[in-house]
């Protein structure tokens, strides 16, 4: 009935799921969840950030917003599909990201068990799930992350290619989200750490390599950027969602500000203030009221206001920053006054969402809607607000990844022979870069703490694994020692594919 390969595939699917059925199990309920989501908006979720995503798309040039991946992103998927299919798309690159870090980890030789474990929180969190059916750049955000940590570990020992893809990956990040451009600061130093046994002038490729790339890559959008904007940057709101970080605290009784900045003063009390969304984005704004003189712009007179306020409040600024990296490993995601409302980011029952602005919907925005009206099945999407209630990694979780990078990374147990340290100081680097930059750039919002939810796990995962590895037997060391003396010895060789 069915051919010698059709069985011997089949055969072959059969047994690689008995193999690792525990993260087929997780992968399934992913798959299931994302269904639902899926079925419950139509044709996706769209905050008002989508509008400009969407004018940035049709352009396709350097946007003052954010930088081009998301918006060339959505040409491409509009390119060969309808709205509907943007969702569609962003979950399958969700269930993408997981098998891939699945796959790497194993790569590792990280027990099964533990691998899937470490995709559990992607796969079934639901504010993660939530995100990849809105119009927004994080689901391409964490595949680029991921992506360019995978690269670097992938092989060992580490190739010039590898370290080029590697940068270029972490390129698109940043190109995605000005915040991806920090998480080059641990990628490069674990490239050192990870080729540190390499012969000086195979590890000066791999950092030319890593360097260059991500060199010619931000400088040429930078020069892209300058043309249009007069300006070397990558984006050109930074001061605008930098002010949304000091409004809330910020005391203009306590220092001197220029007068073509004072209207930037809050004139509502400490604890009284609108949200940072209002403070920033609404037409009633102190930033949106201003009038710029000639020469200069909202924006560059919002970073100027800012950087005052920082200099002249530094306590403030810190416990605002403190705060709120600490309540992203909280056990409950919390709101407090100086941040966004997390209810933004919960599955929603009907729309507009009571105290946001009506472009917060499932509708798409006027000029794209082509005679389609947004929908929402309410038993489905009441089942996924139900399941939100409990369905998260909560905070401690996450912060075990970094409490056991650090134990692996200072040596504890066996981490000091193991080669499972670095990729578990590479995972909870990167993650601390992009969440902590977040803090320190914008206002708190839970959406911009997401990547924490694909790297930390994995972290986690593999710093207890350092820690309790026991002694390699002597075959293994014998490998590894041969693999190094080769890559001292004879450059053009053909990089080992042995795990760390």
């Amino acid at each position: 009935m069915f051919s010698a390969p059709t069985r011997q595939g089949a055969r072959a699917i059969v047994a690689g799921v008995r193999a690792h059925w525990l993260f087929a199990a997780f992968l399934t309920a992913g798959l299931a969840l994302r269904v639902v989501a899926f079925l419950a908006y139509w044709p996706a979720l769209f905050s008002p950030d989508a509008r400009l995503y969407f004018e940035t798309s049709e352009k396709l040039e350097p946007s003052p917003l954010w930088p081009i991946a998301y918006p060339a992103f959505l040409r491409f998927v509009e390119a060969v599909g309808e709205l509907w299919t943007i969702p569609l798309v962003q979950h399958l690159l969700g269930l993408a990201v997981a098998v891939l870090l699945y796959a790497l980890l194993l790569r590792l030789d990280v027990r099964p068990t533990f691998a899937a474990l470490a995709t559990l929180p992607l796969l079934l969190d639901a504010y993660w799930l939530n995100v990849e059916e809105y119009v927004l750049s994080e689901t391409i955000f964490g595949l680029f992350l991921v992506g360019g940590i995978a690269a670097l570990l992938w092989n060992r020992p580490l190739g010039i290619g590898a370290a080029a893809l590697s940068a270029a990956l972490l390129t698109s990040a940043a190109l995605t989200r000005v915040v991806g451009i920090l998480a080059f600061v641990p990628a490069l130093v674990g490239l050192v750490l990870l080729t540190w046994r390499l012969a000086p002038r195979q590890r000066i490729y791999r950092l030319l390599a890593f360097g260059g790339v991500a060199a010619v890559l931000l400088g040429g959008y930078a020069l892209w950027f300058h043309s249009l904007y007069g300006s070397y940057s990558i984006a050109g709101s930074t001061g605008r969602r930098i002010y949304g970080r000091v409004a809330p605290w910020v005391d203009c009784s306590k220092f001197e500000v220029p007068a073509v900045e004072r209207p930037l003063c809050p004139a509502q009390p400490i604890g009284s203030r609108p949200r940072p969304y209002e403070l920033v984005w609404s037409e009633s704004s102190p930033i949106t009221q201003l009038d710029p003189p000639p020469g200069t712009t909202r924006n560059a007179l919002a970073a100027s206001f800012s950087r005052r306020a920082i200099v002249h409040g530094p306590m403030a600024y810190a416990k605002a920053v403190g705060s709120d990296f600490l309540r992203a490993f909280a056990p409950t995601k919390s709101t407090s006054s100086q941040t966004h409302r997390v209810e933004q980011w919960r599955f929603q029952t009907r729309f507009p969402i009571p105290g946001y602005p009506r472009s917060w919907s499932s509708s798409p925005p006027p000029q794209y809607r082509d005679g389609e009206r947004g929908d929402v099945r309410g038993s489905l999407a009441s089942f996924l607000r139900g399941y939100q209630r409990f369905g998260y990694a909560p905070g401690p979780l996450l912060a075990l990844g970094v409490l056991a990078a650090l134990a692996a990374l200072i040596g504890l147990g066996g981490a000091g022979r193991s080669k499972l340290r670095w990729p578990a100081f590479l995972f909870a680097g990167v993650a601390l870069a992009v969440c902590l930059g977040s803090v320190i750039l914008v206002a708190f919002s839970w959406r911009y703490q997401l990547p924490q939810v694909l790297l930390l796990p994995a972290a986690a995962v593999l710093g207890f694994s350092a820690v309790l590895e026991s002694r390699r037997s002597p075959a293994r060391d014998q490998a590894e020692d041969y693999s190094s003396r080769s890559s001292r010895t004879s450059p053009k060789s053909t990089p080992s594919t042995h795990s760390p």
